[in-house]
């Protein structure tokens, strides 16, 4: 085992193989996510629950959100990362908006079809959707209604991509699967391997150093200069799943792009409040309630 180890690192000069050095990569930034995790949990100890990320206010009057305005300047270029279809337009209808107002490059990537959403289409079809047909016709539905609600905020069908990666089956590849371990098995549909014609690598195994090549391949053509995508705090596994390639694929890529991260966030307990449309209402905060009660130190950053 060692002699075949020696072997794999003397194929890339006696460097660690890349895979070996992705792992080490996704476990520094697991240690590091869960240390800040513990931060703030033993902060929080010791000051008794009080809040730590009170912008404004006293302890008399509830804490005001500080927002500032998106700023773009004339040379960015726009990359959106968005989990599901759907997720482009609850995070960032806005941003694609204002970039294509000021006539910006901008390109939204899809990790997912969205295809193992069984409830939503049970209410759909009105009957559930099972086997690897069927689940595929509802990820091209999703596909279609991604396109045409960008379609609606100005974007034009090649400004998206659609890399085709198992919903809901993301994380468990980062965690688990790559290299020598053998390809995820989606739970729905029993595939391997990306079923989409249309996606941007059809047949690529759903494993983790695919996804990362497919992400630095978008990252090296398109050459973004502000990168939005899902935030670590999200509680969907898809989610949090992005946000991690991301941060590994622009590791690799450092010394090659450094664009400006915006991390959004769409799954948060009691987030946003209050529920629904109030357009005269102030957006607060993730993590922080009507009430004045700031719970943004639950947010590991």
């Amino acid at each position: 085992m060692d002699q075949q180890k020696k072997a794999s690192s003397a194929q890339y000069g006696g460097e660690p193989i890349p895979f070996l050095r992705h792992r080490r990569r996704a476990r520094v930034l697991a240690a590091l996510s869960a240390l800040a995790v513990l931060c703030v949990v033993l902060v929080l100890i010791r000051s008794g629950g009080q809040s730590l990320f009170v912008l404004t206010g006293s302890s008399s009057q509830p804490p005001v959100a500080v927002t500032q305005p998106l700023q773009f300047g004339s040379g960015d270029r726009v990359l959106i990362l968005a989990p599901h279809p759907d997720d482009e337009s609850l995070a960032t209808d806005g941003v694609i908006q204002q970039a294509i107002a000021m006539g910006l490059p901008v390109r939204v990537v899809f990790l997912t079809y969205g295809d193992a959403n069984q409830w939503s289409f049970a209410l759909y079809r009105k009957r559930p959707e099972l086997g690897s047909v069927a689940v595929e016709g509802m990820g091209l539905v999703r596909q279609n209604e991604a396109l045409a609600a960008t379609a609606l905020l100005g974007l034009k069908p090649d400004n998206g991509t659609f890399l085709g990666y198992p919903d809901l089956g993301t994380l468990a590849i980062f965690g688990r699967h790559w290299r020598d371990q053998p390809p995820l098995r989606a739970v729905l549909s029993r595939a391997t391997a990306v079923p989409y014609a249309s996606a941007l690598s059809p047949g690529a195994p759903y494993k983790g150093e695919q996804i990362l090549g497919d992400l630095e391949t978008v990252l090296r053509q398109f050459r973004p200069t502000v990168v939005f995508m899902s935030h670590s705090a999200d509680h969907n596994p898809d989610h949090e799943a992005l946000y991690l390639f991301t941060r590994v694929a622009l590791w690799d890529l450092s010394g090659e792009i450094q664009p400006r991260l915006s991390p959004y966030l769409v799954h948060y307990p009691r987030w946003p409040e209050p529920r629904g449309a109030h357009p005269a209402r102030a957006s607060l905060a993730a993590g922080q309630s009507s009430e004045g009660a700031d719970r943004r130190a639950d947010l590991p950053g």
